[in-house]
């Protein structure tokens, strides 16, 4: 019996994990693209989950190649944490309530500011 695509991510995520953990993580893309072609035609996953995994993952890859520093304030330790909570909530369809992981990887709506505010206003007037 085929894995569903959650089950493939979950566990590819965490796999990742143990491996960036034992010193061994390597080129991440390639696996990306790989699970990423495995699972799509069989995508069962809710998208917001899947997006934020997905964007996750390819940040994780960006940091590792890049001595660990990431737009975000996330240290070399905490990715294999939050693999870990991200792979748990790809398993039951919702996003995870963490803050760290939803500041740096969900995207947000940005906030206009006064001057813009204003600006929109005078326009409509």
């Amino acid at each position: 019996m085929a894995l569903k695509a959650a089950e493939i991510l979950a566990k590819a995520l965490e796999e990742d994990a143990c491996a960036q953990e034992q010193g061994a993580l390597g080129d991440q893309s390639m696996r990306i693209e790989n699970v990423c072609r495995e699972i799509r035609p069989i995508n069962d996953i809710p998208r917001p989950i899947f997006k934020l995994a997905l964007k996750f993952w390819k940040q994780w890859a960006l940091a590792s190649q890049h001595s660990w520093h990431h737009g975000g304030s996330i240290s070399e330790s905490e990715w294999p944490e939050m693999a870990r909570i991200i792979a748990q909530h790809v398993r039951i369809g919702t996003l995870p309530n963490n803050k760290l992981i939803l500041d740096n990887f969900v995207r947000k709506r940005r906030s206009l500011s006064w001057r813009d505010l204003k600006s929109l206003f005078e326009k409509g007037s």
